[in-house]
């Protein structure tokens, strides 16, 4: 809900609009899937959702940015420790810098996906909002700096897997 407004609030303002047909099946729809009994209140609790994350998304970027900035980071330290091995080691470390490099790149693989989706939701809430303002241009260049951060991630992958000993490679 936003700022301000009370949950037991009188409903007094009126307002009139026009909807497409896809958009009042797309209301219809998510009033049927949530248990809500009339349009005038799914519209409502949908404004209301709207406003809610409107007022929160910018947050959401940056933490997305820090953890992304914070796994590169890390990743860089696991990489570069992972190619210090030496003729002492015990016999198991093999496998559990294999276990680590597996649980890095799955981890880069899921903050990809979870930038792709930021991403997808921040084009459209820049689109939807006042068109033209130098707000929307910033949520754009933002979110394709996020894209540009997930390159690294890749490349860390990818020296890791030509570093590795090859199966029957004896270090």
């Amino acid at each position: 809900m936003p700022d301000g407004t009370a949950r037991d609030e009188q409903k007094t303002e009126r307002f009139n609009m026009f909807f497409s047909p896809s958009e009042m099946k797309a209301i219809d729809d998510w009033a049927w899937q949530n248990r809500v009994r009339s349009k005038s209140e799914a519209v409502r609790r949908l404004v209301q959702i709207g406003l809610g994350f409107d007022a929160e998304a910018q947050k959401l970027v940056d933490a997305t940015i820090s953890a992304i900035n914070d796994y590169e980071t890390s990743s860089r330290k696991v990489v570069e420790t992972m190619g210090e091995h030496s003729e002492g080691d015990p016999p198991w470390l093999p496998a559990f810098v294999e276990a680590v490099a597996s649980m890095g790149q799955t981890t880069a693989e899921d903050l990809g996906k979870i930038l792709q989706i930021i991403g997808r939701v921040e084009v459209a809430r820049a689109i939807m909002k006042a068109e033209g303002t130098v707000d929307d241009a910033l949520i754009v260049q933002q979110m394709t700096e996020l894209q540009e951060i997930v390159e690294p991630f890749e490349k860390l992958i990818s020296d890791y897997e030509s570093r590795k000993p090859k199966d029957g490679d004896v270090s």
